[in-house]
């Protein structure tokens, strides 16, 4: 289990990779998994809009974190920058944990996260979480506006789900599949995802290897407008 984007964001950024991507097989798609956007309260903006407009008016004045390099965090920045004309500088950290304590300590001004994360970071006052990068709300947060409600046809919100090698018979696929779907459906499943801030899906594997050919065109654009190479 893991999620699609990482098929994606591999092998455009790793020279060798210890595995063929054409040898996975996409099983189930469980879950959407949005990122948040937040701010350091004392930026003088208090919405995404605001933030664009003080972005823009001051190219090159804001920092924003990072997990790492080509992490979905960079690159969902990074797409944010292309399709709105702004210029942030990346901050690479270690983990979320270090980006979420930078940017309560004012040592960065924006980021992405897991709504987990941010949650209780919002709750300090210090922290503003103003948009997901997904092209819709979330459920989760139904008042926080989506990024395509910005950057029309914007979406990066996480794809999770089960992947098997190619050659694993049909039949066994479609089981695990089916019990997939109704794993999701079950209200604790359902409870714990939302603590999450995670969204059940529940598809099989066509449904995901539809979405998880967009992400490639997606990602593929995303890493060339960032300027990354394979290392």
């Amino acid at each position: 289990m893991t999620d699609g984007a990482i098929l994606s964001i591999n092998p455009l950024l790793n020279a060798k990779l210890p595995y063929n991507p054409k040898e996975v097989l996409p099983v189930a798609f469980i879950a959407r998994a949005p990122l948040f956007l937040a701010i350091n309260s004392s930026l003088p903006a208090a919405d995404m809009k605001g933030l664009i407009e003080y972005a823009k008016s001051n190219p090159g004045k804001l920092n924003y974190g990072s997990i790492g390099v080509g992490s979905f965090h960079h690159l969902s920045m990074e797409a944010l920058n292309s399709a709105l004309g702004l210029s942030m500088n990346h901050i690479p950290y270690k983990g979320s944990a270090e980006t979420i304590a930078a940017l309560l300590g004012g040592h960065i001004d924006v980021q992405f996260a897991a709504f987990a994360g941010l949650r209780a970071a919002a709750e300090t006052k210090k922290v503003t979480i103003i948009a997901t990068n997904g092209g819709q709300r979330s459920a989760q947060a139904p008042d926080v506006p989506s990024i395509a409600e910005f950057a029309p046809g914007l979406d990066l919100a996480v794809i999770q789900g089960i992947f098997s090698r190619v050659g694993t018979p049909p039949a066994i696929v479609q089981k695990i599949a089916a019990e997939v779907a109704a794993i999701v459906k079950e209200p604790e499943v359902i409870q714990q995802f939302a603590t999450a801030g995670i969204e059940p899906v529940g598809a099989g594997p066509d449904e995901y290897r539809a979405a998880l050919d967009k992400e490639a065109v997606r990602m593929a654009k995303i890493v060339q407008a960032a300027g990354l190479k394979p290392q």
